[in-house]
């Protein structure tokens, strides 16, 4: 259904957009599909949940990349277009591991 709704409104939000949009959902549904042939469904179902916490990092790379790589936005070249998106990838992760640390310790206090 996400894949559908995707593709019913790609003309409108242009190639660029779809493409980002699209890689998400269809990664997801592939990964599942491919891990619970070969593995089972109870190792797609933790593969999956476990990778609910790497997905903002994932996305803020997507997008970092995207917009420096872009001849009017950033101006990159496409190594250091990377090496920006690894960097706020990287950011991302960290943030969340500190986030999830502070709510670790707060619960221990309380």
């Amino acid at each position: 259904m996400t894949v559908a709704g995707i593709a019913t409104v790609a003309e409108a939000i242009g190639p660029a957009v779809t493409g980002l949009i699209f890689g998400f959902p269809v990664t997801f549904i592939a990964t599942s599909w491919m891990l619970s042939r070969q593995y089972g469904l109870e190792f797609s179902a933790a593969t999956l949940q476990s990778a609910q916490f790497t997905l903002p990092a994932f996305a803020g790379f997507c997008l970092v990349l995207h917009f420096a790589a872009d001849p009017v936005i950033g101006r990159f070249s496409g190594l250091q277009s990377w090496g920006l998106g690894i960097a706020a990838s990287m950011l991302i992760g960290i943030a969340i591991a500190g986030i999830g640390e502070w709510f670790r310790r707060a619960s221990r206090a309380s």
